[in-house]
């Protein structure tokens, strides 16, 4: 029996009118923070540390490991600006991130129908949230702008996780927070791998989130109000 639905955030419950570029990434952190200025260097000069800092990153943290954003901004400033001592360099990143999240939720918006979903569900059952964000408590500033947050029981990331999913121990955190078993959740979101493969294979039940398809398989959704209706007759809510 399904006790509590567990939602991926971005993409899922949270749709973007620009979605960001990977290089988006450091140039909304670099808009406005006076490192061009600082470092004598130009955007595309800025912009080649940075690939190579979130190359190094990655190979450092390998196998689903997840570490903060302004861990990249940190590598970039550390190496533009050697004169600078580490409690500017981590002032430095900790400002480029807050200029990120600026920008990139002024372009995240929840929908009518998705919230008036959300809220019927929350009705009935505790909703979460498991999501990938390189942000600590970004996930929770998203959902409380977009006038959402107040539905779910429990907003969790892959910061807190220390892994990303699709890796198990994901999950593992999450039932850990949420209280409940594998079999007494449901995961809701439009990654296949993360959001429908990976949760079933550890015995979830999982709807796997197309936006706005209409010929779907069994277990996908092309709209928020299909949940209600798949828990309501007794296929997915058994």
């Amino acid at each position: 029996m399904i006790r509590t639905i567990a939602f991926d955030c971005m993409e899922t419950l949270i749709d973007m009118d620009l979605l960001p570029g990977k290089d988006d990434y450091f140039l909304w952190g670099l808009e406005g923070s006076g490192l061009e200025r600082l470092s004598g260097l130009d955007r595309e000069g800025l912009l080649m540390a940075y690939r190579e800092a979130a190359l190094a990153l990655e190979a450092e943290f390998q196998g689903l490991r997840e570490y903060p954003l302004r861990a990249r901004y940190a590598r970039v400033a550390e190496k533009v600006l050697p004169g600078l001592d580490r409690r500017g360099i981590l002032a430095m990143a900790a400002e480029m991130e807050e200029r990120f999240m600026g920008i990139y939720g002024s372009h995240c918006y929840v929908s009518g129908e998705k919230r008036k979903a959300l809220e019927a569900l929350a009705k009935e059952l505790p909703l979460h949230v498991l999501s990938n964000f390189k942000v600590e408590g970004g996930i929770a500033r998203l959902l409380e702008r977009c006038g959402v947050g107040e539905l779910f029981a429990g907003i969790h990331t892959s910061m807190e996780a220390g892994w990303r999913k699709p890796h198990p121990r994901t999950y593992a955190y999450l039932a850990e927070r949420t209280g409940f078993a594998y079999g007494e959740t449901l995961f809701v979101g439009d990654d296949r791998e993360c959001d429908y493969l990976a949760p079933r294979a550890l015995g979830m039940q999982a709807l796997w989130y197309r936006q706005g398809v209409r010929t779907k398989g069994p277990e996908e959704i092309g709209s928020f109000l299909e949940i209600g209706e798949r828990l309501g007759r007794g296929g997915t809510g058994q």
